[in-house]
């Protein structure tokens, strides 16, 4: 009996992480994902940083969080146009989700692996939701 109740408790236990993490990787409504895979990732492509969303993040160009709103964070990127060219299309897809959601970009000259604290970033982009 005991065996059973360990078991139960296991499986209980495991069901409600996936849960939990499932709510939580998706409290931006898939739109961490759908920016980073269909306005971040192609415009990178056509300028040749890398081949598609896949491709951007092994090499570790994106990097994406959903702790407060939406945090893109984009690596190893000096071109101007180019970074101009990201906050537009960035802030055009943000005007298809809701208004409450916070969203913010920061566009790093290095690249990931070089990451520090003392490295600020060259671009920002915050675009606050309503309360």
């Amino acid at each position: 009996m005991k065996k059973i109740n360990t078991v139960l408790t296991g499986i209980f236990l495991l069901v409600a992480s996936v849960n939990c993490f499932a709510g939580y990787a998706e409290k931006d409504g898939g739109a961490r994902h759908q920016i980073s895979k269909q306005v971040i990732a192609p415009i990178l492509a056509a300028h040749g940083i890398c081949r598609d969303d896949g491709d951007c993040d092994l090499k570790n160009v994106i990097k994406a969080s959903s702790r407060v709103g939406l945090e893109f964070f984009i690596y190893g990127i000096t071109d101007r146009k180019l970074i101009n060219e990201l906050l537009i299309a960035i802030t055009q897809a943000s005007n298809q989700y809701p208004s409450n959601l916070q969203l913010s970009v920061d566009v790093f000259s290095h690249p990931h692996s070089e990451r520090s604290i003392w490295k600020r970033p060259i671009a920002q982009l915050l675009i606050k939701g309503e309360k």
